[in-house]
């Protein structure tokens, strides 16, 4: 951990897919896309 907060998105295989150090609303609005592109992929 690099930085405060750390933020780790992880596939439903428990794939880590992204990190990401930090907080902006530019990335609270990347983060919902992500997780909206992760949640609908098939398992």
């Amino acid at each position: 951990v690099t930085g405060i907060p750390v933020t780790f998105l992880i596939d439903k295989k428990g794939k880590i897919r992204e990190k990401v150090v930090g907080f902006s609303r530019s990335i609270a609005k990347q983060l919902d896309t992500q997780v909206a592109n992760l949640t609908s992929e098939k398992p």
